[in-house]
């Protein structure tokens, strides 16, 4: 409501009546004691000032007295703002809660203005306004036009309204506007503190879930460390045992024939325990460093897989019967089924040694499907105990990895007939996860694994990586920034190495602020990752340049002789091989190797030099490894 806060006329009585008392009364007390004291023998100002004493200090609780007496003679029994909020102040203080108790200042502003309903609303920032309302015994509470409004204000923000019934306001003789809009006035601190009580336990609620995800996560890192051993342990057992365990029956059969004295046979044998052992160790290392899911999801389980069984003797042959050759699958499912094709693989190879063996993969009605079939003997199913594939821990552990991930195995086989393990992976239903073929096309990769070096180096490959992700985050606002990022990159001259690597390291920045912000995360987006995290490992022209960037900052970082054979290297004069070794653009290539070699083994040893400085120790396997490159890559 707007409009003026009350009748001038009456106010100004208000007021007058309670000047006029309150002059009456002070100036009465002050003459009667001032009288004493002239009479008890004081000088007639000394009395004036013992005389005003008692009156000053009784002023405030006089005029507020006469200001009551004043209200009621005038305006009768009608509530007023001040009786209203004394009844609030003093059920506030009753209220055991820390926060304002705003239903009980609801209910005492009902009492106060004799109102049947009164609602006091809240209005929270992002969140739905929260309603206190209070309504008497016996009634229906109002609502809509039944109610009368003021809103509650601190400053200009409007914190929330005051509300009661028509019928109640009616009855204040016209005066309802002024008296809620005081009472309103006063109540803006409580509203504002009952504001902020409730925001501070939202954020409260926030950081006990937050802790309760934290403690979560820790929970999941025992466990999965947990499974991560198990896994090792089936491993071992499905990779490494059988090697080790023909270890030893290779061994004991060199003992029979040196004890037999047949050395030349004995020889032989060792020759082949030694193949025997570097298969083994091959065999641990793998098993150690395992196929990480990185791998998978950066080459694809059909890659990966040919990767894996490449030279094997007898040859195994992996038929992909619609499957791309780059489908990558989810971690468990990829993971379990590469590594349940190795066991079944592994069992054909030790039960039918010497026999052709094919690995099948194959999708339908979304089920990852898989078959491992060797031209062995065969056997017949459900054998007797003691027979090794009845008893075998191979396939329990093969199950187990099925079983983890709702998946099933079965075996068949009969005599004469070979052996086929089958087993079948469910896919997602909506196939979340699994990376298809029409997924925006990225860089491609090396047989070593390595991505292909652009003729750019670093800097190129960070601009085929940004275009990437722009197809990748395609349809958002982060494809456009991405792409401009690219372009910007783009057009810094070739021959401004420096500005370039700059550039691209920023670059390469931002694109791991989106992958690693943006939600929810599209598709590609794990195998764009990869190959980030890959790139940044992988990419030495970026520790070269970080290097550079130290040596142009202020300060030696190295000695001046050390310096300028840094700044060489690191091609700060220039990227050319000969340019870097100090040597004519026409030096041949053996002077072109020696150079190398010689700067090789300067750092080599200032890297291991103990009194070498703290800044040539850092600087020194940097230089190391660009000298081993420029000989691995030394022109002819």
């Amino acid at each position: 409501m707007t409009g003026p806060r009350g009748r001038p006329g009456e106010r100004v009585l208000v007021g007058g009546l309670t000047v006029v008392l309150v002059t009456a009364v002070a100036g009465g007390v002050l003459a009667g004691v001032h009288a004493v004291l002239v009479g008890a023998g004081l000088t007639l100002p000394v009395a004036a000032v013992v005389a005003a004493v008692p009156v000053a200090a009784g002023f405030l609780p006089l005029y507020t007295a006469a200001r009551r007496l004043v209200d009621r003679a005038v305006r009768g029994d009608r509530p007023t703002p001040y009786g209203v909020l004394a009844g609030v102040t003093a059920l506030s203080r009753s209220a055991p809660a820390d926060t304002p108790d705003l239903a009980g200042a609801a209910e005492a502003v009902a009492r106060g203005v004799g109102a049947t309903t009164c609602r006091l609303t809240v209005h929270r920032s992002g969140l739905r306004d929260r309603a206190y309302t209070w309504t008497a015994a016996g009634t229906v509470a109002a609502t809509g036009d039944a109610l009368v409004r003021v809103p509650v204000r601190l400053g200009e923000e409007e914190l929330g309204e005051l509300a009661v019934d028509r019928a109640a306001a009616r009855a204040l003789r016209g005066e309802w506007a002024t008296l809620l809009a005081d009472i309103a006035d006063g109540l803006a601190v409580a509203v504002h503190a009952n504001r902020s009580a409730v925001e501070l336990e939202r954020q409260l609620r926030a950081a006990l879930a937050h802790g309760e995800r934290i403690a979560a996560a820790r929970r999941d890192a025992v466990a999965a460390m947990d499974a991560e051993r198990r896994r090792i342990e089936r491993d071992l057992h499905d990779g490494a045992q059988h090697h080790l365990v023909s270890l030893g029956l290779s061994l004991g059969l060199v003992e029979h024939l040196v004890s037999a004295g047949r050395p030349e046979q004995a020889r032989a044998g060792l020759d082949e325990l030694l193949e025997r052992v570097d298969a083994a160790d091959a065999v641990l290392a793998e098993t150690v460093g395992g196929v990480s899911s990185a791998v998978l999801a950066g080459q694809g389980l059909v890659a990966v897989l040919r990767d894996t069984l490449a030279g094997s003797e007898p040859p195994v042959t992996v038929e992909h019967d619609g499957v791309p050759a780059g489908r990558r699958y989810p971690d468990g499912i990829g993971d379990t089924a590469y590594f349940c094709c190795l066991e079944a693989v592994n069992n054909a190879r030790k039960h039918a040694p010497g026999a052709p063996v094919t690995v099948t993969i194959a999708e339908r009605d979304s089920t990852l499907r898989m078959a491992v079939r060797d031209e062995g003997p065969g056997f017949v199913p459900d054998p007797g105990p003691g027979s090794p594939r009845g008893q075998g821990r191979g396939l329990r552990n093969l199950t187990v990895r099925l079983v983890a991930v709702g998946g099933t195995v079965a075996v068949r086989s009969a005599p004469g007939a070979g052996t086929t393990v089958l087993w079948s992976l469910p896919l997602p239903p909506d196939r979340e996860g699994v990376v298809d073929p029409e997924e925006p096309e990225l860089p491609e990769h090396g047989a070593d694994g390595r991505a292909g070096r652009a003729p750019d180096g670093f800097p190129t490959e960070v601009g085929e990586l940004l275009r990437t992700g722009a197809g990748v985050y395609a349809g958002t606002p982060h494809a456009a920034a991405l792409g401009a990022t690219a372009d910007a990159l783009g057009r810094v001259p070739a021959g401004d190495r420096v500005a370039r690597m700059r550039g691209a390291r920023a670059a390469l920045a931002a694109l791991e602020e989106v992958l690693g912000t943006v939600r929810p995360v599209p598709r590609g987006a794990d195998r764009l990752r990869y190959l980030v995290d890959r790139l940044r490992s992988e990419a030495h022209e970026l520790v070269e340049a970080e290097l550079a960037e130290a040596l142009r900052g202020p300060g030696p970082v190295l000695p001046g002789e050390l310096r300028a054979s840094a700044e060489r290297l690191l091609g700060m004069l220039g990227v050319a091989p000969r340019t870097r070794l100090g040597l004519p653009a026409d030096a041949g290539a053996d002077e072109v190797r020696r150079a190398a070699e010689l700067e090789l083994a300067r750092w080599q040893r200032l890297a291991a030099h103990p009194s070498a400085t703290g800044t040539v120790r850092d600087a020194a396997p940097v230089l190391v490894r660009t000298c081993e490159r420029l000989l691995a890559d030394r022109p002819g």
